[in-house]
């Protein structure tokens, strides 16, 4: 990659910043650092919950947020990955 000016330079480190803080995942960049440290717990828990049927009742109260937050975030992972499956169906 050839970096010919300082403009371009810093617009590379803060993709590097953003790509190293937000795991590549370019949903995250609207979340605020709260959000991130509650979108880290959710996905910690979902891992560990794999295969389980989902409920956002229980999500949300395990990672202190709402259920709607938890949708959201959820649609945040949905548009990271690119899936858009209507059979998905989180109760």
């Amino acid at each position: 990659m050839d970096i010919s000016t300082v403009d371009e330079l810093e617009a590379h480190r803060s993709y590097i910043a953003n790509f190293i803080r937000f795991g590549g995942m370019p949903g995250l960049l609207s979340l605020r650092d709260k959000s991130v440290l509650s979108f880290n717990k959710m996905i910690s828990w979902l891992a560990l919950n794999n295969g389980g049927q989902l409920n956002k009742s229980t999500l949300s109260n395990v990672v202190g947020i709402s259920s709607r937050q938890i949708e959201r975030y959820l649609e945040v992972l949905q548009g990271t990955f690119g899936h858009n499956d209507a059979r998905l169906k989180i109760a």
